[in-house]
């Protein structure tokens, strides 16, 4: 079989596993052992309502690094999601944003500036959906209590993925002014998967990752799975938090 029947086939299977759970969004617990595990979480107008929360292990985290579950805990939940706290080198690469702006990524993410980072692409049915979901409505809430975080969510289907296609989907996710889409050439997204350890060959094997770091902080928390944004926030103030 070649590699566009290849492709083909999972894209298939993610279209069916995004009608599949749709249909059981609104119950609790897990489903399983399948792709991911879905239960009730966050939605925004303008995308499909597939719901908040799946988990498996980091297994691809930083060798010494301790993976544990969420402790961004909301009421008597057990946290759907594992996190990890490493060290990742930005690579100094130039991308475009979804507002025409160029972006030297290296100095976005750095230091002294307090970031959450995602990795989707445009034509994603099942996970990247989600992701945006949870982005939009954590934005909204910093932004009324006024902490200030910049978003970037980080194509990872450049080739699709021009700028007219990402401006696009930043407005149908409702992107703020602090959210950038931004996308870049094959190279470019190669390294930056490569520096964050998402690359897992092929766009449609992608991880549910979010990423996160305060002002002044050296290290990231890597959240695997869908906490809702309730766990997002309550993650990012624990670090953020002196």
């Amino acid at each position: 079989m070649d590699r566009k029947a290849i492709d083909s086939m999972r894209s298939y299977t993610h279209a069916f596993f995004a009608h599949a759970f749709r249909a059981v969004s609104g119950m609790e617990g897990r489903l399983g052992s399948c792709m991911l595990c879905f239960v009730l979480g966050t939605m925004v107008p303008g995308i499909p309502s597939a719901a908040g929360i799946g988990e498996r292990a980091v297994a691809s985290a930083n060798a010494g690094q301790t993976v544990r579950s969420g402790s961004g805990t909301v009421g008597s939940r057990t946290p759907n999601y594992t996190r990890v706290v490493a060290a990742y080198e930005v690579p100094d690469v130039m991308l475009l944003a979804h507002d025409g702006a160029s972006v030297e990524i290296a100095d976005s993410l750095g230091v002294d500036r307090a970031v959450m980072v995602n990795f989707v692409f445009t034509s994603c049915t099942t996970i990247c959906p989600i992701l945006s979901a949870s982005f939009a409505e954590v934005g909204r809430r910093l932004k009324s209590s006024g902490e200030h975080v910049d978003f970037y969510s980080i194509s990872i289907d450049p080739e699709y993925d021009t700028r007219d296609r990402i401006s696009e989907y930043a407005k149908k996710v409702g992107a703020g002014d602090r959210w950038r889409f931004v996308t870049g050439s094959l190279d470019d997204t190669f390294k930056l998967e490569k520096a964050f350890d998402t690359y897992r060959g092929n766009k449609m094997n992608h991880l549910p990752l979010t990423f996160m770091k305060p002002a002044g902080a050296e290290t990231w928390v890597r959240i695997e799975g869908f906490p809702s944004a309730e766990e997002i926030l309550a993650e990012y103030r624990s670090i953020a938090t002196p």
